[in-house]
């Protein structure tokens, strides 16, 4: 590999750590040739991936410390590494969240625990919005819409229509979306990759607003409420806090989600904007439910009643029938609140109809969905 093809880049989430490597091309319009070649119309190169790029070391880093082959560690000094850091440790105190970063930051720094190229700045822990709007970009990418005449795991040929990205972590939970019919008046993020076209997006992320978080508040309010839809739901709702709407309601004239936050409508299917795209624990919870991948809210409705109208026996049943079962009885017994969770979310906090469809997956075009991938685009 020549210098700086590859990259490392590790996502630091609440639940976990996990390393994703890209290969890539040397950077977009960074020289004259590259700048000629955008005016040319010829497509411009981007990330792609690979499965020899997937497996797992264990520990993790200090594995490296292991590698007796001297050839393949000055290689690898030649590929950085970034880690961001993600909800998690956005909910941890200032100081805390600081020495937790000024740790990694030395140990990257060290040879012996860390081959990689690596750069002080490089170790940060990201907004929520940069988390939105990352997701987007993967998910935009890997359609191949992200800009017209580019090669990455799909190919964008004539117009470009994008769709909107959900995500939900274990922390917090993001949605972002190109809304062509109007201003944005707050959460604009502009996205814009070499020369091409440039996006207004809006994007927002719900901090406290995760699966897990949902979780842990739900226990604390009602843990008997865990098999039954209509209390789930009415849970859900009590956690969204769409009482602190009202403030938001007056002052941008009802264009609010929920917890008192500022969204603009929904766009509608056209030409420039298609649906939207939802992957982390939507497509966790939309296997578990066993829908197709692109359903509506009715479906994700029934399905959800279907499953927690089940007993305690039916529902192990159900599980062990499940090619995506629980792993344990006790997220076994949370799939029914998740499900009237997600529900809750998309209909009375986003603001989807009944009728919307949502697609939700881990892969697109064969390729993992991860904000990791967009924040090396963006």
């Amino acid at each position: 590999f020549s210098p700086v093809h590859l990259l490392t880049q590790i996502d630091a989430g609440s639940t976990g750590s996990r390393m994703h490597v890209y290969e890539f091309e040397p950077r977009i319009l960074a020289n004259k040739n590259e700048v000629e070649m955008a005016v040319r119309g010829e497509k411009l190169s981007f990330p792609g991936m690979d499965s020899r790029w997937t497996e797992r070391l264990r520990p993790g880093l200090s594995e490296f410390a292991e590698l007796e082959d001297e050839e393949e560690l000055e290689e690898f000094s030649s590929f950085p590494i970034f880690l961001k850091a993600t909800a998690g440790l956005r909910t941890l105190s200032t100081p805390k969240r600081q020495r937790l970063i000024s740790t990694v930051r030395k140990l990257f720094a060290n040879d012996t625990y860390c081959p990689f190229w690596d750069e002080e700045e490089r170790v940060r822990v990201i907004s929520g919005e940069e988390e939105a709007v990352y997701g987007y970009a993967a998910v935009n990418f890997l359609l191949g819409n992200l800009m017209e005449n580019s090669e990455g795991a799909g190919e964008a040929h004539g117009a470009v229509q994008t769709q909107g990205a959900l995500d939900m972590g274990g922390a917090s939970t993001q949605i972002s979306f190109y809304q062509p019919q109007g201003d944005v008046m707050s959460g604009l993020f502009k996205l814009q990759v070499g020369q091409g076209k440039h996006w207004n997006i809006y994007a927002h992320s719900h901090l406290m607003f995760g699966m897990n978080m949902a979780e842990e508040r739900r226990k604390a309010l009602n843990n008997k409420a865990a098999g039954d839809w209509d209390q789930c739901k009415t849970l859900a709702r009590d956690i969204l806090n769409e009482g602190a709407n009202a403030w938001c309601q007056f002052s941008h004239q009802g264009s609010c989600s929920f917890a008192g936050v500022y969204q603009p409508d929904l766009p509608t299917q056209e030409a420039s904007f298609g649906e939207f795209y939802a992957f982390s624990n939507y497509f966790r919870v939309w296997q578990f439910l066993q829908l197709k991948p692109r359903s509506s809210l009715v479906e994700l409705e029934a399905r959800g009643r279907e499953v927690c109208s089940k007993s305690w026996e039916e529902l192990v049943k159900y599980n062990n029938a499940n090619p995506d079962r629980a792993p344990d009885d006790e997220e076994l017994e949370s799939y029914c609140f998740r499900a009237a969770y997600v529900h809750s979310i998309l209909s009375h906090g986003y603001g989807f109809q009944p009728d919307d469809h949502i697609t939700a997956t881990d892969v697109i075009n064969g390729q993992k969905v991860t904000w990791a991938l967009g924040s090396i685009l963006y």
